[in-house]
């Protein structure tokens, strides 16, 4: 159900101001934080079954939202940024 002022009229979740000045691995921390994913991740979760689980669902989950959140270009652009920062790669540990 979206967002309304007594008026009925949508309204917005959050400020742009309040989130402009965040830094990206914040902003990624607010999104994870707030994301509505447990049904995504349960049913990603079902349809692997009992495959092979080298790289778990929800770690998978994280990497295509950061992979968003941090606007890069290919998987293997967010790959070699987890390389270089420790910090990052925290948010999957």
């Amino acid at each position: 159900m979206p967002c309304t002022d007594r008026r009925g009229q949508a309204k917005p979740l959050f400020q742009w101001d309040d989130v402009d000045p965040l830094s990206d691995f914040h902003r990624l921390e607010l999104v994870l934080d707030h994301l509505p994913d447990e049904r995504i991740l349960t049913t990603l979760e079902n349809k692997r079954g009992r495959g092979r689980n080298d790289y778990p669902v929800a770690a998978m989950w994280r990497a295509y939202i950061a992979n968003i959140v941090f606007q890069h270009s290919s998987t293997e652009s967010l790959v070699r940024e987890l390389k270089r920062n420790k910090d990052l790669l925290s948010v999957w540990l």
